[in-house]
């Protein structure tokens, strides 16, 4: 059955998720994940240990928050303008030069990662997803496998993607 068949009830997350997810090892240095980001053009991505186990998620967010705004700067910032909106418009954060970043060639993912991270098996209904995306307010969620292995990631846009396409 299409995934336009069927109801929004009847799909999981292994059924919208999207594979092939490009992972940081935790020891990676802000420039190379900096580099990365602008490379892939992606704002986040899950952080794992060298087993490939996740131990957490960094985004751009977390690079800025961490490296550019001081604490004085952070709160003269407009309340129109959210850091979170670099995460939603990639183009502002390619733009960002590394050399901008204070100690980016040695302060590593680890120390300014998330982790905590939010997953879910694969055969998670979405409507779960959505339900935890709200209530963590979160963009990405992971779908890992029984080894906490990363199989993929569903996305705010991915689900709005859905809504689209199924009508219900």
């Amino acid at each position: 059955m299409k995934m336009e068949q069927k109801k929004l009830a009847q799909i999981l997350a292994k059924d919208v998720m999207k594979t092939g997810v490009i992972t940081v090892p935790s020891n990676t240095n802000v420039l190379d994940l900096i580099k990365l980001f602008q490379t892939q053009l992606i704002s986040g991505a899950p952080v794992v240990d060298p087993g490939g186990k996740i131990v957490g998620v960094v985004s751009a967010t977390d690079i800025i928050r961490s490296n550019m705004l001081k604490k004085e700067e952070e709160e003269s910032v407009s309340p129109y303008f959210k850091i979170e909106d670099i995460e939603d418009n990639n183009t502002s954060f390619k733009a960002v030069e590394a050399s901008q970043f204070k100690n980016a060639e040695t302060q590593t993912v680890e120390e300014i990662m998330t982790p905590w991270t939010l997953s879910v098996n694969e055969n998670t209904p979405v409507i779960q997803v959505a339900q935890m995306m709200v209530k963590h307010r979160v963009h990405r969620v992971l779908v890992v496998g029984a080894k906490e292995q990363v199989l993929g990631i569903i996305t705010a846009m991915d689900m709005t993607e859905l809504v689209a396409k199924t009508g219900n």
